[in-house]
């Protein structure tokens, strides 16, 4: 199975829902584009791993341009996906799989 990566827009700019995005855009603004989406179907979220690592080294031989948003808002990143968990309900992606393929085979009768 392949699954996409969820994305809303903000303005005219498309933005994936986990990652960088979830540190760089207000919290309001990212769980409201979730909001909206959540109205017609699920989405998937997605952290990287070293996003929750408080001892997250400093990676010196980034650029500036890839810095900035590597460590935007990392030291928040635990609170925010606290606060996202208690706003949003989640269930592992398998779960959402097996939905389909059940509603899908239905569809087939």
């Amino acid at each position: 199975w392949e699954i996409p990566i969820t994305t809303f827009k903000v303005f005219s700019f498309d933005f994936g829902t986990g990652g960088a995005y979830f540190r760089i855009l207000p919290y309001r603004k990212f769980s409201g584009g979730l909001r909206k989406i959540n109205k017609k179907q699920s989405f998937v979220f997605y952290v990287h791993p070293w996003e929750l690592d408080k001892d997250h080294p400093n990676l010196s031989f980034l650029s500036a341009r890839r810095r900035l948003p590597h460590y935007w808002n990392l030291r928040k990143t635990e609170h925010r996906l606290k606060r996202l968990i208690q706003e949003f309900p989640f269930c592992p992606l398998v779960d959402l799989i097996n939905d389909k393929v059940k509603n899908t085979s239905n569809e087939v009768k």
